[in-house]
């Protein structure tokens, strides 16, 4: 009798863990949920913004190492809807610069060969440029945010939040290299051919206006061939991006340069 007693009380107590356990998770998720519904909602409320985006990649094969360094300084007002993105790039020592502007229906873009400006109005070709909107309209942050919501911690600071992932989840690979590709468009075949080690993502969240601050991430991407991992090549990444004057940007002005620059479509064909 005293063992049944013994085993029936076992038995209580583990449900209660099984359930307090369960509780507890649901709990956590519910409350990453919760905090990622309220950016979302606070970040459709905003009509302009700077995003300053500094990505760092280290890319190793055996016949060479590629360092570069890419600035992204953007600007984004709503009304008007008009994005102006200033980039910078370091690659091995060389430097390129150039500025586009992305409105409703056309795209202005530097050519920094012949320091001379064009335009598109072509829906196809507008495509890339009008994805690397998301980068600075907080977009990539809530899809950024799903993606680790189940695994992500939140502290609580005085004055933000703070969130931490680290993990290797091929999702959230998913994610960062679409960050990556419209960062760095020539990047895409290479990123999608590696697999990440490592991942972590740092979010800082104003606790006022739950309006993201700064972002940083770390990744280390592997290469593996017949299901071994290829030593000599890899790939290391960093992205610090901290937004600012959120609804104090003034107005942006495009240059008349850029305006009266001639038509892409005149030189190129589409299918």
């Amino acid at each position: 009798m005293k063992i049944i007693q013994k085993i029936l009380v076992f038995l209580t107590i583990f449900s209660f863990f099984i359930i307090a356990v369960g509780c507890s998770f649901n709990r956590d998720n519910t409350v990453n949920e919760d905090l990622i519904n309220k950016i979302s909602n606070a970040t459709k409320s905003i009509k302009s913004t700077n995003a300053k985006i500094e990505t760092k990649l280290n890319f190793t094969n055996p016949d060479q190492n590629v360092k570069a360094i890419i600035t992204l300084n953007s600007s984004i007002t709503t009304n008007p809807s008009i994005v102006k993105i200033s980039r910078n790039e370091e690659r091995n020592g060389q430097k390129v610069e150039n500025i586009f502007y992305i409105t409703d229906d056309t795209v202005y873009i530097e050519d920094v060969e012949t320091n001379t400006w064009k335009k598109a109005i072509n829906e196809k070709f507008r495509q890339s440029y009008n994805r690397r909107i998301s980068l600075t309209n907080f977009e990539s942050v809530t899809e950024f945010l799903n993606s680790i919501k189940n695994k992500m911690k939140v502290s609580e600071q005085d004055l933000f939040y703070e969130v931490n992932y680290s993990g290797s989840e091929l999702s959230v690979k998913e994610v960062l290299a679409k960050i990556t590709t419209l960062i760095q468009p020539d990047i895409d075949r290479l990123i999608k051919q590696l697999l990440p080690e490592k991942i972590e993502v740092k979010y800082i969240i104003d606790k006022k206006t739950f309006l993201p601050i700064e972002c940083k991430i770390k990744a280390k991407f592997a290469y593996f061939k017949d299901g071994k991992r290829v030593d000599s090549v890899s790939l290391d990444e960093e992205i610090i991006i901290k937004y600012s004057e959120i609804n104090e940007v003034e107005e942006i002005i495009i240059p008349d340069e850029a305006k009266d620059g001639k038509f892409i479509e005149d030189e190129l064909s589409y299918n």
